[in-house]
């Protein structure tokens, strides 16, 4: 409850820290955890029902955040994806459904690339 509520002046402290920042700027496993979280909670967040899906254009910061993990999926790849990623994708395809067809798009454009590579 309230007991284990924490003081403004605390929470002010941590998140004008730069640490969370620099982390959360490299976009790896902390980026991804977050985002994985991050997905599985907007939907409460927003009000979505159990029997509604959730109007991802309305969420705030969502369009950046698939930006960014956008960009990870096509500067890694693909079999040096950490679990943390695979986790995160998982997530964001089963929250959001119409993501499927973009994320399938890379990951067959990152495999054909690198079997191109080995033949040639």
């Amino acid at each position: 409850g309230m007991a284990n509520a924490v003081p403004p002046a605390v929470v002010e402290r941590a998140l004008g820290g730069r640490y969370w920042r620099e982390r959360l700027r490299k976009r790896g496993h902390c980026f991804f955890l977050l985002l994985e979280h991050w997905t599985r909670h907007a939907p409460a967040a927003m009000g979505t029902q159990p029997d509604e899906s959730t109007n991802w254009r309305v969420v705030p910061g969502h369009a950046v955040l698939i930006k960014a993990f956008l960009l990870e999926m096509r500067q890694r790849p693909v079999h040096l994806w950490p679990e943390s990623m695979r986790s995160c994708l998982a997530a964001l395809v089963q929250e959001n459904r119409p993501l499927t067809q973009v994320f399938a798009r890379i990951i067959v454009s990152a495999a054909g690339a690198t079997s191109l590579r080995r033949r040639l």
